[in-house]
């Protein structure tokens, strides 16, 4: 389909307006009208970054509560700076970056380490991870993660931090996953095989479980409220999902092998239920471990193939059980704001057609069509739903691979990526439709902005060119391009978005950072102000 230049982006009040006519002609006072969110993206001001900027995740969190400032981590080619950034940006060519903490380009060169943030508490205080080997501090020449608390004097400009917990980290272990929680003051975190929480009000680190085996690609996942953490094990006498609950410390099975085996678990993001893909035993095999299971496997690990998705809550009890007769289930994703899963189904190709060897990737199925079901609150009882088959690209005999990228803003549709091509829009009331032609690599594809109906996208669409749309249903509208791919958001906020986009050149140390030298940061303001 056509892309059409920015247009104002409604929720339709048509029904609210008439019901408060009505009442009001009964005399009536109507209640309060939910205001009408109108997107209309706005660049306000831009301003100039030596090296780059990339924020670890999208969280608002890492926006202070007032929306004043965010956190972010700076790269240029003489070190790496944790810092304090304005989020409203006049247009200027100096960056006002109230500096927090920084290492040099020598011990980044022989040393891993990186600044992770990970948010707000208070309008003055914040919290970040320094992991790695580190260069300074209580632990300097240490090999581990240290937890710090910091505080913004906004009067001076000026952060002071204190270093509140520390714990080793195994040579070669450089995954640790957090979970942020300013509502509760709490920190969770945990590497293969150990899980931790640090209370920031009582600046106290606590191991809540410890020797998990390390399966390198399977960590445990904690729930998005932290109250739960959901692993696999497959060790003697213990095969299967199971699930730690922070609070009691006790752990128990969720989903253990028998004739089935369940596995890849992920968490809806109410943190209600946790879906996994399912398959059956191998013929013939009678065991229990991963090796007895028909499990399609890559290069590293399993793929996320299975016959069915098998959906439980926290107690284990069976909610769904979601299959396509004749069909694998692959590459599921949970709808941000709802019970729904989406999906591709899937078939064995036939030996002599070869699947997708020109792809560069190794296919072991062929991608047949996108479905969406819904789970929990009266759904048991609905079959999923067939959103379309995957459309023919060219000559090609197998239709290329597709794999969903997100929900759309209401969750009646499903954005995916049909490899070679771009994205498409599949949904239960039209056709699939093409948007845009490109790849959406960005972390908003894994953690959705919405603004009003919208969703935000950022599409590579060439060679160093990305383009910046708001995707509302089967429609498609450009807001912003820049001519580097190395472009990303860095902040948002309820009506706030903010971008890096890269500027490369040839003075940079090609064997330190090959990424940007300088780049510019952009403040839109996303939602048009109420006259």
């Amino acid at each position: 389909m056509q892309t059409t230049r920015p247009k104002r982006f409604t929720t339709r009040m048509a029904a609210a307006l008439l019901l408060g006519a009505l009442l009001m002609i009964a005399g009536c006072s109507p209640k309060a009208a939910t205001p009408v969110v109108i997107v209309e993206p706005a660049l306000t001001g831009e301003t100039a970054v030596e090296g780059f900027i990339l924020n670890s995740n999208l969280s608002t969190h890492l926006v202070s509560p007032d929306g004043s400032y965010f956190l972010a981590v700076r790269n240029d080619g003489y070190g790496s700076y944790l810092g304090v950034f304005p989020s409203d940006l006049p247009d200027q060519e100096t960056l006002q970056e109230i500096p927090v903490e920084s290492v040099d380009r020598e011990w980044l060169l022989t040393s891993w380490f990186s600044y992770e943030p990970l948010g707000w508490i208070s309008d003055t205080e914040f919290v970040y991870a320094k992991l790695g080997w580190q260069p300074s501090g209580g632990h300097k020449n240490e090999r581990g993660v240290v937890l710090v608390v910091a505080r913004l004097d906004r009067d001076s400009g000026t952060v002071s931090a204190e270093e509140s917990a520390f714990f080793e980290l195994p040579y070669m272990d450089s995954v640790v996953r957090t979970l942020f929680l300013p509502e509760r003051n709490q920190v969770y975190l945990n590497n293969n095989t150990t899980i931790w929480r640090f209370d920031i009000a009582q600046r106290e680190l606590t191991v809540l479980k410890s020797g998990l085996p390390d399966y390198i690609y399977r960590q445990p996942i904690p729930s998005p409220d932290g109250n739960y953490y959901v692993y696999e094990l497959n060790e003697q006498g213990k095969h299967g999902l199971f699930i730690f609950d922070t609070t009691t410390l006790e752990e128990r099975p969720l989903m253990l092998n028998g004739d089935t085996m369940s596995f890849y678990p992920a968490w809806s993001y109410d943190g209600k239920y946790i879906a996994a893909y399912t398959v059956h035993r191998k013929e013939g095999a009678t065991g229990t471990a991963w090796h007895d299971y028909r499990l399609f496997v890559g290069e590293d690990t399993a793929l996320s193939i299975g016959t069915s998705i098998t959906v439980v809550d926290t107690q284990g009890n069976l909610v769904a059980n979601i299959e396509i007769e004749g069909k694998y289930v692959q590459d599921f994703i949970w709808s941000h704001n709802d019970h729904a899963l989406g999906f591709v189904a899937s078939i064995e190709p036939e030996p002599e057609t070869g699947a997708g060897a020109d792809e560069g990737f190794y296919r072991p199925t062929v991608c047949e069509s996108v479905w969406i079901a819904r789970v929990g609150n009266g759904s048991e009882d609905k079959p999923p739903v067939h959103l379309g088959g995957i459309p023919k690209i060219g000559d090609d005999e197998l239709p290329p691979h597709i794999a969903p990228v997100t929900f759309d803003a209401k969750s009646e549709g499903i954005y995916c990526h049909l490899v070679r091509d771009g994205i498409w829009y599949f949904s239960e009331d039209a056709e699939p439709v093409r948007l845009v032609g490109g790849l959406w690599p960005g972390m908003e594809a894994q953690t959705p902005l919405v603004y009003g109906d919208s969703i935000v996208a950022l599409i590579d669409v060439g060679e160093n060119q990305c383009e910046f749309y708001l995707f509302d249903g089967g429609n498609a509208t450009k807001f912003g391009e820049a001519g580097s791919f190395w472009t990303w958001i860095v902040a948002h906020t309820g009506d706030k978005l903010i971008l890096y986009r890269g500027v490369t050149g040839s003075g940079a140390p090609a064997e330190y950072w090959p990424y940007p030298e300088t780049g510019r940061l952009a403040v839109y303001n996303m939602i048009k102000p109420e006259d």
